[in-house]
């Protein structure tokens, strides 16, 4: 066990010794959920390219990647693109919370979410937040999420490295 390494720094100690239960913990290949606006594709995909391989010299704050940090075999990614375009903002929470719940029905071994938001979705009213509804819908389910903002996909990588140690 790494229990008897230690650092000044928390994400310091993580990145040279890895976490203290790495050994014990139960699964090396965990599934993240991406829920994100199909018109942000490529965006996202470098952004959970940089989440699962890090970003080398680019940003010493999160040079080695998700899995690495974390002694995991991998992270397997189950990508749900989410068709915005001609939908009302009323409608927006649905489409998300309707396209989450089908990708669920197809695989139900997910461990965690990250909701991508384009900017005017991410300050909606509660009730009509496709972050908090989609979070109520997973974390009911057992399954913690978090949001991302697309403005966050478009971060250069010195800042982006501080970004991805708080997601990871």
């Amino acid at each position: 066990r790494s229990g008897s390494k230690t650092s000044l720094v928390a994400w310091d100690g993580l990145a040279a010794h890895g976490p203290y239960d790495r050994v014990s913990f139960p699964k090396k290949s965990p599934r993240l959920l991406v829920a994100y606006p199909k018109h942000l594709q490529g965006r996202v995909e470098t952004f959970l390219s940089a989440l699962k391989d890090g970003l080398g010299q680019k940003s010493p704050a999160f040079e080695s990647g998700f899995p690495k940090v974390f002694g995991l075999m991998k992270l397997d990614l189950d990508l749900c693109p989410i068709e915005l375009k001609g939908v009302d903002i009323s409608e927006v929470e649905r489409v998300y919370r309707d396209a989450i719940s089908e990708s669920l029905q197809k695989n139900t071994d997910v461990d965690a979410a990250i909701v991508v938001l384009d900017e005017p979705h991410a300050f909606l009213p509660d009730i009509q937040s496709p972050y908090l509804r989609c979070k109520a819908l997973l974390m009911t389910l057992g399954i913690p999420v978090q949001s991302v903002r697309s403005t966050t996909l478009s971060q250069q990588p010195y800042g982006l490295g501080y970004t991805l140690r708080n997601i990871a």
